[in-house]
């Protein structure tokens, strides 16, 4: 029996660019293109995707704010938004601009690749968030440790995500 092949959106204004990575992971993968923000909500509302790959700037709107309301997990009293759809960010933005760091600390971003984008590190970056269900494994063993009654050490730079991670495992 044959496995059914991943599926990815790709979103990105750049229609040649959109163009090149559907090309260069379609044998692979089966895949899905957007040109705007408006495209990429509709899809993502309609299909389910294992992958997003987005550009930050869309026409008609933020992919930051689709991804961010796209899928929400909610445990105990707590929301955590875009939790289970794995995202790479293709962006032209300077990688020291407040909406890349605003990005990359989402929890769903698996990475950001700025542009020119080269192709070969685009294909070995899907392969290896596809590899691993990492949203997953995170969820399950926050829940499994919390279930246990083990101590667990939060350790990130942001008080706010260390203060909603231990409110999580607190309530559990």
């Amino acid at each position: 029996m044959t496995q059914e092949r991943k599926k990815i959106l790709i979103a990105d204004d750049n229609r040649n660019l959109r163009m090149i990575m559907c090309m260069a992971l379609s044998e692979t993968y089966h895949v899905r293109q957007a040109g705007d923000a408006a495209s990429l909500e509709r899809l993502l509302r309609e299909e389910e995707f294992d992958l997003v790959i987005t550009d930050l700037n869309l026409p008609r709107g933020s992919a930051s704010d689709i991804l961010r309301r796209s899928d929400t997990l909610q445990v105990g009293k707590h929301r955590i938004q875009g939790w289970r759809l794995p995202t790479l960010v293709v962006t032209g933005m300077d990688p020291d601009d407040d909406e890349v760091h605003t990005v990359k600390r989402m929890i769903n971003v698996f990475t950001v690749l700025h542009k020119p984008l080269d192709m070969a590190l685009l294909k070995h970056k899907v392969d290896e968030v596809l590899a691993t269900p990492w949203h997953m494994e995170a969820q399950d063993a926050c829940m499994h440790a919390a279930a246990q009654n083990r101590k667990v050490l939060v350790v990130d730079d942001s008080l706010e995500f260390r203060q909603l991670l231990a409110g999580i495992l607190d309530s559990q």
